[in-house]
């Protein structure tokens, strides 16, 4: 089984494959694939991955679309045989509303969704600060903590020789970074599905299941959106948990 998980970004979007043992769960093989304006970041090597996209001026000289259908369809091509997806829900906040760019995210985000809907695969879209918490413990850890977690927490997972000609927690190497990440939560949802709590060590179990603000989602109540299966909010089921309690009372 192949699983996927994206950190979207026109401008540098990072994406890892897992290949799972459909028994264990456990990492077969891991990919890296992103884009990158600056051309000495282009590598391909090893099980990393990152294609040119020109230089950013050049690409400013394009409309949205076409830009879109160049990164769509890199994005695309790594998604063969992928059943799910794990994703960054949107980054608004940090987004600059007088600039655009926040419909620019909206737009770029949405098609991503879409494209791999149609294909077939499962999307789960995560809280930004979940996946903080998740990697580091920390709801507001920045670039270099979760760098550095993935370092610390996986070194057999982390391609050192290959990031390290990257310049260090910036675009390409904290996209592929965020993008394991969300490829690990994802992972873990699964373990925790099939084989249940005693899968997972104490700490990620937790990340997993609880929240710090009233009324978000824990991550492994985030509800997959996936092509002829029905989509019910986890909101939703707990309103009316509540209200079939009360009419029993």
């Amino acid at each position: 089984m192949k699983i996927c998980g994206i950190d979207p970004s026109m401008k540098s979007s990072g994406q890892v494959v897992m290949t799972l043992d459909d028994d264990t769960l456990d990492v077969v093989d891991i990919q890296f694939y992103g884009y990158t304006h600056t051309k000495c970041y282009a590598i391909d090597e090893g099980n990393v991955h990152i294609t040119y996209l020109g230089s950013y001026e050049s690409c400013l000289t394009r409309c949205i679309p076409d830009r879109q259908e160049q990164t769509f369809g890199i994005i695309k091509s790594h998604l063969d045989g992928v059943s799910f997806v794990g994703m960054e829900d949107y980054a608004t906040s940090k987004a600059k509303k007088e600039s655009g760019s926040i419909l620019q995210i909206a737009e770029f985000c949405g098609g991503i969704r879409y494209m791999m809907y149609t294909m077939g695969i499962g999307i789960i879209n995560f809280g930004i600060g979940q996946i903080k918490r998740f990697a580091t413990g920390n709801g507001d850890a920045g670039k270099p903590d979760m760098c550095l977690s993935f370092l610390h927490e996986y070194p057999q997972l982390y391609p050192s020789d290959i990031f390290a000609k990257l310049k260090e927690f910036e675009s390409p190497h904290n996209d592929l970074c965020d993008a394991f990440w969300m490829c690990e939560i994802l992972r873990s949802c699964m373990k925790l599905e099939k084989f249940g709590p005693q899968s997972l060590d104490e700490t990620k179990y937790a990340f997993l299941t609880t929240t710090v603000t009233k009324g978000a989602l824990s991550l492994a109540e985030s509800p997959l959106m996936k092509k002829g299966v029905p989509y019910e909010p986890v909101r939703k089921k707990k309103k009316s948990k509540k209200k079939k309690e009360k009419n029993n009372d």
